[in-house]
């Protein structure tokens, strides 16, 4: 049986328990992300439009033998999307035999496993691979083999596979990547801005990073007369135990006490008063920083600012990051001492540098240059009001569908473009359909809060537009990074900061544009765009013509080497 209560959980504990490595592990997953969303009834899109069924329909109808082309449709199915007729015979003699549905996905895990063993090269690099982006690549290369392997892919499959990597792996690399200790302002900005944007945090009196386990809950219920107070205790009672309690000061001293988040350790990792740092409250902690000052136009990244009873880190654009019980009752990113869109103001009274840790002397003003950029933080719905409706072409932000619009489970699917079909009074009120090209395989009814007007936000697998022939545009979406973007096109994210004028290349904001100097959308050859032709990827008939026409390629080539290759 497997692990785990999602599909990645119980994809990345079976393939563990293989002997994979973290690297290989994530590396491996990230292409089947890539193929399916790590959905093992999932039905190439092209096809469930061409054959009219949905992914559960299809997989019902190859179960009870109604359907009897699943071998040779050369419809991409599955966790892998097998797609020739005899990988897709070796898989359903496999469910067969076990008994199992074909969309069954422990059956399908298997017989990966079982497939893999013939692929001896491959096997050979994931059982030594260094990083996830080795992995991934020799999985794409060797197993996947789709159409389009350039570096644009390889990158972007890496890239997922390195997001199931920050999650799940525990090497010792991970393990002390935030429990290493913290020795510059630079680093602490850092590790701020990681808890605000990727941990469940709640303001807890007198907290410095404890998981909001039975045990903390009792503890820190009784510990502090403010956490007494009903609505406090009553919120700290409801916070799920995967979520830290800091406050203000507590969060400085957690991180430079050595917190890393994780939450089978009382304190989230962190040690009482280690690291030389005492445990002192806010207004002590500002006395005993150097080159305090009132001057928010000369500061410097990783500085403490501070004002009666309160304190916070400054981590550059003109941002700060603060534990707080006002706005969200969390740790939080906030303007400081400026105004910023999308923000909440800070007024501080003073900043200075710990004396902690180092600084490098590089000064910025809260309101210099360009610092108007946003965190990589999920985008806000702009129409959640329940207004749209039937027929409508939104932007599907959300990660499940559901059979029903009351049903407790959904299967996982990917974001992207989606039409309004249907709506209904329920848990969720919207049924959609993907649009063709717009990267989501949702087939089924979500959340209010899961879908925004089209113009709201960008499709989850994000596709570089250029400008002129000299550089390319891309837009930030949900997960980005700049070294990310960055290792897309073969660069650094000091090039892309500095060619884009971002002061703080830690802070960037979905739908931001993203301008990569001396390049240029790549362009795929006539023999790969051929062959995704003949994989259904670009529809039939005069849609196919359309959107290769529109796509800027030569539709009378392509259908010439789309009939050479059959």
């Amino acid at each position: 049986m497997l692990k785990g209560t999602t599909n990645e959980e119980r994809i990345w504990n079976f393939l563990t328990c293989k002997g994979l490595n973290s690297f290989a592990v994530a590396g491996l997953m990230g292409n089947l992300y890539a193929e399916s969303g790590l959905q093992p009834n999932n039905l190439q899109n092209s096809y469930e439009r061409s054959l009219g069924m949905t992914d559960a329909e299809y997989t019902a109808a190859v179960d009870n033998g109604s359907y009897s082309n699943f071998i040779k449709d050369s419809a991409g199915y599955g966790l892998a999307q097998w797609t020739y007729w005899s990988r897709k015979q070796n898989l359903l003699n496999y469910v067969k035999k076990a008994g199992k549905s074909i969309g069954d996905l422990e059956a399908q895990l298997c017989f990966l496993w079982q497939e893999l063993q013939g692929y001896s090269a491959l096997m050979k690099t994931l059982r030594n691979a260094k990083s996830v982006r080795e992995a991934s690549t020799a999985v794409l290369l060797q197993y996947e083999r789709p159409a389009n392997q350039g570096e644009s892919v390889q990158a972007a499959r890496a890239s997922y596979g390195q997001r199931y990597y920050d999650k799940y792996a525990k090497t010792e690399k991970e393990e002390t990547s935030m429990s290493t200790k913290i020795t510059t302002g630079a680093q602490l900005a850092e590790k701020a801005i990681n808890v605000a944007k990727n941990y469940k945090t709640l303001y807890v009196m007198g907290c410095f990073g404890a998981p909001m386990n039975a045990a903390n809950k009792v503890r820190y219920t009784k510990n502090h007369s403010y956490n007494k107070d009903a609505t406090r205790t009553k919120m700290i009672n409801a916070a799920s135990a995967d979520t830290f309690g800091f406050d203000c000061v507590c969060l400085i001293k957690g991180l430079l006490w050595g917190w890393c988040g994780d939450t089978s350790k009382t304190y989230g990792g962190a040690g009482y008063a280690i690291n030389g740092v005492p445990d002192i409250g806010a207004d002590t902690m500002i006395t005993k920083c150097k080159d305090i000052s009132t001057d928010f136009s000369r500061i410097e990244v990783g500085e403490v600012v501070w004002m009666q009873g309160h304190i916070g880190i400054y981590v550059g654009g003109g941002l700060a990051v603060e534990c707080t019980p006002k706005w969200a009752n969390k740790v939080q990113i906030t303007a400081c001492n400026c105004s910023k869109s999308g923000y909440n103001t800070r007024n501080w009274t003073k900043h200075g540098k710990l004396p902690y840790i180092s600084y490098t002397g590089k000064y910025e003003s809260v309101n210099g240059g360009t610092t108007t950029v946003k965190p990589s933080e999920p985008s806000q719905p702009t129409n959640t009001t329940g207004n749209f409706k039937v027929g409508d072409i939104v932007e599907f932000t959300g990660t499940k569908h559901y059979a029903n619009a009351n049903a407790a489970i959904g299967p996982a699917c990917k974001p992207g473009k989606a039409k309004v079909t249907a709506t209904y009074k329920g848990k969720h009120p919207y049924h959609l359909v993907a649009v063709s090209g717009g990267g989501s395989t949702v087939y089924g009814w979500v959340d209010a809060a899961d879908i925004e007007t089209e113009t709201a936000s960008t499709p989850a697998q994000p596709k570089p537009s250029t400008s002129g022939t000299s550089e390319t545009v891309y837009t930030v979406v949900r997960g980005d990074t700049l070294s990310s973007i960055a290792a897309k096109y073969g660069t650094t994210y000091q090039v892309l900061a500095q060619y884009n004028g971002i002061a703080n290349p830690n802070i960037i904001s979905v739908g931001q544009k993203i301008r990569i100097p001396g390049t240029a959308a790549p362009k795929k050859s006539i023999d790969e765009i051929a062959r995704e032709v003949i994989d259904g990827k670009w529809g039939n008939g005069a849609d196919r013509k359309n959107r290769l026409t529109a796509a800027g390629y030569d539709y009378a080539a392509v259908q010439s080497r789309v009939n050479k290759l059959l």
